[in-house]
């Protein structure tokens, strides 16, 4: 989406680019093609879900990708302890990864109405360029 805006956006935009970056794909190289020409601003939606495995013992775990299916104790605290530092890395690799693109980060819960989350974002990006 983001390079197919890079080739729509003709005029100096706001691009506002929604979404949980979780998973692969280059949205770096993406977000670094923009932001020469215009202004973008990253909103990461997060869930707690993502990032903390419930403890509900015995679980079945499916990648989404192979259809491998696994079974797993979610209540082992070695488990728990690697997808919560999983969790950490991919939230550096993304900080890091919006610094080098200089676009700013903003994060809102799935708890947080999306709207009014849009509406202080683009308000805080208009005060900071005035």
């Amino acid at each position: 989406m983001l390079d197919a805006v890079a080739r729509l956006a003709r005029r100096r935009s706001l691009i506002v680019a929604v979404s949980d970056f979780i998973g692969g794909g280059d949205w770096e190289r993406s977000l670094l093609r923009l932001t020469p020409r215009h202004e973008v601003v990253a909103l990461r939606v997060i869930d707690a879900a993502d990032d903390e495995l419930p403890d509900a013992g015995l679980i079945i775990v499916e990648d989404a990708e192979t259809g491998e299916q696994l079974v797993v104790d979610s209540g082992d605290p070695l488990l728990r302890a690697r997808i919560r530092a999983g969790a950490g890395e991919r939230d550096a690799r993304l900080d890091a990864g919006m610094s080098r693109a200089g676009v700013p980060l903003h994060r809102i819960s799935t708890a947080d109405d999306l709207a009014d989350s849009l509406i202080e974002v683009v308000t805080r990006t208009h005060r900071r360029r005035a």
